[in-house]
């Protein structure tokens, strides 16, 4: 793999590292990484395919259907990664879960003119969480791009690890629970902590002019945004394509998703979620609990809520298909059931 710096010289990996950690530290010490990327907002009316947590998508550049941005949001201990190939922008928000790399190189491969292809990467995310887990899927990431991709890849944005790392103080509640899940408050404890949390955690490319941007998406998330979130969440497939480039729809369904197949996820436990506390959602269902950004545990919530309205029925996410429009003035999406 070769790695381009914004100063147009090139660093080769190594054929070798002895071990993983070595060959992260050498891509954070010869990456040039930004401080920062500037902050926007994608409004309703504006044209966009938004990527979830273990969606990708792509956009021919030729762009015959004049979508403006592409992106996602919320990498925590995650990546966010956008890519540029000789005729198509893509983008895949990567949580670590087995078989994802593996899927993308087929996606890449398929959206490439030829296995030597240069392609352009931008990157945010993984910062330095408390559980290491970033560090885990960062070098799974290196590993996987310098030892099994043929491409070569021109790094262009990057902000992750210790550059997306900062510190803040945060009032920290530890409690204890019965076996209801219900808060033993003669045992509640709470304090004050210094903790890591990331700058950036959204990533989305402007295509009409390439421009990066700290995006956040309001209302513009495109359909079935809970459905797809719960699907990445709780389903048997590390990566999904919803959005058809080709046609400008959204395939959701079918998918083998199992309701409540933790115990955590019980039946007759999700109920009670709805009505705890925010450090019961943060501490048991994020990698990053001091990390995550406000809208996290109302989101959450929303999932419970539909989850415990499907109950045990799974015929939503397992027969038929649901197909969404979009409609071109509006940019809507409209079902064309």
């Amino acid at each position: 793999m070769v790695l381009y710096t914004s100063s147009s010289e090139s660093t080769s990996f190594p054929d070798r590292f002895n071990s993983r950690d070595e060959m992260l530290d050498f891509f954070l010490n010869n990456i040039q990484q930004v401080e920062d990327i500037p902050k926007r907002i994608i409004t309703g009316n504006e044209p966009a395919v938004y990527v979830t947590q273990a969606e990708f998508a792509a956009i021919p550049k030729s762009n015959p259907h004049h979508i403006q941005f592409l992106g996602s949001e919320d990498a925590t201990t995650c990546t966010i990664l956008i890519f540029e190939t000789v005729n198509y922008f893509a983008c895949v928000h990567l949580d670590g879960h087995e078989g994802q790399l593996e899927l993308l190189h087929s996606k890449l491969k398929s959206l490439s003119t030829n296995n030597n292809e240069t392609i352009k990467i931008h990157m945010i995310g993984s910062y330095i969480d408390e559980e290491n887990t970033s560090k885990k899927n960062l070098i799974q990431l290196l590993n996987f791009l310098h030892f099994k991709c043929n491409f070569k890849f021109h790094f262009g944005t990057v902000l992750v690890y210790n550059k997306n790392t900062e510190q803040t103080t945060k009032l920290i509640k530890n409690d204890e629970y019965n076996d209801n899940y219900e808060i033993d408050e003669e045992e509640e404890e709470e304090y004050e902590m210094t903790v890591n949390i990331p700058k950036c955690i959204n990533l989305t490319i402007d295509l009409t002019t390439s421009k990066l941007y700290n995006a956040l998406f309001k209302e513009n998330k495109g359909p079935e945004h809970i459905v797809r979130s719960i699907v990445s969440f709780m389903g048997d497939y590390p990566l999904y394509t919803t959005y058809n480039e080709k046609e400008d729809i959204y395939l959701i369904g079918p998918t083998d998703y199992q309701p409540y197949n933790y115990r955590i996820l019980r039946k007759d436990y999700i109920g009670s979620y709805l009505n705890l506390p925010d450090y019961f959602i943060l501490n048991n269902f994020s990698t990053s609990p001091f990390a995550e950004p406000e809208h996290f545990v109302e989101d959450m919530k929303r999932k419970f809520k539909f989850m415990l309205e499907m109950g045990d029925d799974k015929s939503y996410f397992k027969n038929g298909l649901k197909i969404y429009k979009r409609k071109d003035k509006t940019n809507e999406w409209i079902s064309k059931e």
